[in-house]
């Protein structure tokens, strides 16, 4: 699957894109409701560039034939948790063995409040995760090609949490897990990624400058929920 280069980028969001309706009430109180499924929404700045990168991004950005085709997208700022930004090489398990960013099992539950706690289960003791760290989700379809996962999206913590002795981290995350995403389906904290199409009428590739490049291209992509 197509992937969203990662270099390159001057400028970038990364945010939640929600549909909730508003209710406020004579009384003074503010009520709010979802009415669909929160989605990430992603704005890049192509800033400086080889012209090798130029060529990926703009070969990229023409291959997705505007809205057509899902490429996998992550956010630049959290490719893996803040407490450890070049991956997981040299941690293992608390349970033992090498540790390559899956969980080996994971549940969550919603409280009264409706915020989403995930129970991550496998990891290495103590490992440390930070607000805006990202915990993936990949599995495959039905009809996919077994091994081949095809399927993605992600949530974030909103809070920051220590994985125990036993290698078990319950974090508070944002948004809540969408229902699509089956119980056998991977959690994971390398690379998290979710599958998003361009949203065309907002992406613009630049001209051409002096050196050959694309730099001051604007890209927008939305998040697509596939079961």
């Amino acid at each position: 699957m197509r992937e969203f280069p990662v270099f390159g980028i001057a400028r970038a969001s990364f945010q939640l894109e929600r549909v909730d309706y508003e209710a406020p009430e004579s009384s003074g109180r503010q009520g709010g409701v979802q009415a669909g499924w929160p989605r990430w929404s992603a704005e890049w700045t192509l800033g400086t560039l080889t012209v090798d990168q130029s060529d990926e991004w703009e070969a990229m950005l023409t291959a997705q034939r505007k809205a057509q085709r899902l490429a996998l997208a992550r956010d630049v700022r959290r490719l893996y948790p803040r407490a450890y930004p070049n991956g997981f090489a040299g941690l293992t398990r608390a349970g033992g063995g090498a540790f390559d960013g899956s969980a080996t099992s994971w549940s969550v539950t919603v409280d009264a409040e409706g915020d989403c706690h995930l129970t991550l289960s496998g990891l290495p003791a103590s490992l440390a995760l930070s607000r805006l760290d990202y915990v993936g989700f990949k599995w495959v379809s039905a009809g996919g090609t077994s091994g081949v996962y095809d399927r993605f999206t992600m949530v974030r913590l909103s809070s920051p949490v220590v994985a125990s002795v036993g290698g078990v981290a319950i974090a508070t995350v944002e948004p809540a897990l969408p229902t699509p995403v089956p119980a056998g389906a991977i959690a994971y904290l390398d690379r998290p990624a979710c599958l998003m199409k361009l949203v065309s009428d907002q992406t613009q590739i630049a001209e051409t400058d002096r050196l050959m490049t694309i730099k001051g291209t604007k890209v927008s992509a939305i998040q697509v929920l596939l079961p």
